[in-house]
């Protein structure tokens, strides 16, 4: 008996996203914490790892020991740990890139269709395992984040409204990636700064502060429950000492030359370079194919304004790789 259309177009639709995590477990048989490696983990992963297994044992972060990263961390690896030790830090790993990767192809396919999508995420996907020193770390976990993220504001892009959803969503995922690693929030702040900017100068002040204190709901339904068990703990003033404070100084001790040096030094580097190449390469071989085979859209400014709008989201997306990177 021979299954139904919409079996068949369901199992067609999902191919792409089981395909991307079987690339994603392919990837990450490179990460110490895989069944499959014999690596030994890399300082800050087994910090993290140790710290999480302290966290279980009932320490309290900031206090019984230091780190300037996000409490998140530690419950990863402590939620990780229970479940199957070591094994589970890496499902949790598996998981976050399965599901970065996903939300990747589903907004890049708005604008590129499958085929192009597909391969630009696979691109991403087998490149940026190197820029995180082989995994457990907190940019990797902040991926699917960063992704949802891009994913709203493509839509916002697309129907022109941020609607509630959208706007709880950035909130939630600002939060999650704040408790992470203090420095992945100029991405947020960018996105919020250019939503706000675009409602403004249309004068939709209206939705703007409905936006505002939706984002602001999703942050909090987020940050409370995290700060009352560090508050409980006594660790809450030690958390922004560490995590605030101390990150303030220690960016401090870099000058500008020093980190423009740094900057240059790490897209120097071969595998950088090859991503770069891939990537420019590929995406305008298969934009211009496009243009070829299907034409673009015409006969009116609006959709041709929002393929623009779609192109300049698709370049932030090259922008976020490279803020999630070390």
């Amino acid at each position: 008996m021979s299954a139904s259309p919409s079996l068949r177009q369901s199992l067609r639709d999902a191919t792409p996203y089981l395909a991307l995590a079987l690339l994603a477990l392919i990837v990450l048989t490179t990460s110490p914490l895989s069944p499959w490696s014999t690596a030994v983990q890399t300082a800050d992963s087994s910090d993290f790892f140790y710290e999480g297994a302290r966290v279980l044992a009932g320490a309290a972060p900031y206090v019984d020991f230091f780190d300037h990263k996000g409490p998140a961390i530690f419950l990863i690896n402590a939620a990780g740990q229970v479940v199957l030790g070591e094994l589970g830090v890496w499902l949790v790993e598996l998981i976050s890139l399965s599901l970065a990767a996903s939300i990747c192809y589903r907004t890049m396919r708005v604008l590129f269709g499958t085929r192009a999508s597909f391969l630009g995420t696979a691109t991403v996907l087998v490149f940026v395992v190197s820029c995180l020193e082989h995994g457990n770390f907190t940019e990797e976990y902040a991926l699917p984040l960063e992704m949802a993220a891009l994913a709203v504001l493509v839509r916002f892009a697309a129907v022109d409204r941020l609607g509630r959803v959208g706007a709880v969503t950035m909130g939630v995922t600002c939060a999650a990636a704040f408790l992470l690693k203090l420095t992945t929030v100029p991405l947020w702040a960018a996105y919020c700064l250019g939503v706000a900017v675009f409602l403004m100068a249309r004068r939709r002040t209206r939705e703007a502060a409905a936006a505002a204190v939706w984002f602001l709901t999703g942050a909090l339904a987020v940050l409370v429950p995290v700060f009352g068990w560090l508050a409980a703990r006594g660790a809450l003033g030690a958390c922004f000492d560490q995590m605030i404070a101390f990150n303030r100084e220690y960016a401090g001790i870099m000058g500008p030359g020093e980190s423009v040096g740094m900057l240059v030094k790490y897209f120097a580097r071969p595998d950088t370079l090859a991503a770069v190449s891939v990537l420019v390469s590929g995406g305008m071989a298969l934009w211009a194919w496009r243009r070829q085979t299907r034409g673009i859209r015409g006969g009116g400014g609006a959709p041709q304004e929002r393929e623009q709008s779609f192109c300049h989201l698709a370049d932030s997306l090259a922008l976020t790789v490279s803020c999630c990177c070390r």
